[in-house]
């Protein structure tokens, strides 16, 4: 391939390309910003036939995951395995002992989680400790993540690289008052609380996104809470594709979630010139959006919005100096360029 100064492997990724937001989102904008480096994917869920030669299903299994990519480094001449997942810290500690160059990025701590069991949690805190420990290149994607493990490792260094979104440009639309959540449907996002919410208050939300494929329960009841909602719809998954245009049609994106890394649903909203309702949380409050209204997660209040008649031009412009894909992709590419 013409041009290429480096090989990346990224390993962790449901799907490449993505079919929505969160981790997958950012390994795409990763790949895609970065000239002269060339990509390839080991992915979660099955490979379409005609996605292309670098993008490969990982496999089942640490042993297997391990020779998979080994051999995978070889053959192809990786220069860079970048892992993505909490549970690939020991994939990743097996592939620097064996000589492979690795970065880990943490897109969020699961032991925050409360729909997690406690021995779950405490399993995650401690892949999360001994990734920080052992690896050599560890990035967070939010900063009260890496200040915690930062404290408690002060002799290691810890890389903080925001997530990013691209900048949209600036039209004047004529938006619907609806609150809009685009995003997964899971536990720990608070949908349930929102729709309960949103009908005391007599708020109009729409819902966009996959329901969480864990927990069949829960999407039950969420559904049951749809029909029963007058205020509340969910109008299915969106393709990351089609995310800026279906927010663009809004004024107000709401996120009552009860933790984050960084969320990209709410870069992106508010790269749309939205207004924000974010719950009041310190992954929200860290990223100091000037058009913003928080809620307590726990008891929700919609009643009592204010930003709804507000322009949120103001964090458009925050997203394109804080939190542009630009600066998120000169900040991987020259980790990548410091490790060859």
């Amino acid at each position: 391939m013409a041009g290429v100064q480096m090989k990346v492997l990224h390993v962790g990724a449901k799907t490449y390309p993505p079919r929505h937001g969160g981790v997958e989102r950012i390994v795409y904008e990763v790949a895609d910003g970065m000239k002269g480096v060339e990509s390839h994917f080991f992915v979660e869920e099955k490979v379409e036939a005609d996605i292309g030669r670098n993008v490969t299903m990982l496999k089942k299994g640490l042993l297997l995951r391990f020779r998979q990519t080994r051999k995978y480094c070889r053959r192809e001449e990786i220069d860079i395995v970048h892992l993505h997942k909490e549970p690939l810290v020991p994939l990743a500690i097996m592939l620097q002992l064996s000589g492979v160059r690795c970065v880990w990025t943490n897109h969020g701590c699961a032991w925050r989680l409360a729909r997690w069991a406690w021995f779950h949690r405490v399993a995650f805190w401690i892949l999360d400790y001994i990734g920080c420990l052992v690896l050599r290149r560890v990035v967070f994607v939010g900063e009260p993540d890496r200040r915690y493990f930062q404290k408690l490792l002060p002799f290691r260094r810890l890389y903080l690289i925001s997530n990013g979104v691209s900048c949209y440009h600036d039209d004047r639309r004529e938006r619907c008052g609806t609150m809009v959540y685009v995003g997964r449907l899971s536990p720990e996002k608070n949908i349930l609380s929102l729709i309960e919410a949103a009908d005391r208050a007599q708020v109009k939300v729409d819902l966009y996104g996959p329901f969480d494929r864990r927990d069949g329960g829960y999407r039950q009841e969420v559904m049951s809470k749809l029909r029963d909602s007058h205020y509340v719809q969910w109008n299915g998954a969106v393709s990351s594709d089609v995310v800026s245009g279906t927010l663009a049609r809004y004024s107000c994106f709401v996120n009552p979630s009860f933790s984050e890394g960084l969320p990209v649903s709410v870069l992106e909203a508010a790269a749309e010139g939205l207004c924000l309702v974010l719950s009041d949380i310190e992954q929200h409050r860290v990223l100091r959006f000037p058009v913003c209204q928080y809620i307590n997660p726990n008891d929700i209040e919609l009643g009592a919005i204010e930003v709804l008649a507000c322009d949120g031009a103001q964090n458009r412009e925050h997203v394109r100096t804080k939190y542009s894909k630009g600066q998120m992709v000169r900040a991987y590419y020259e980790m990548y360029s410091e490790m060859i």
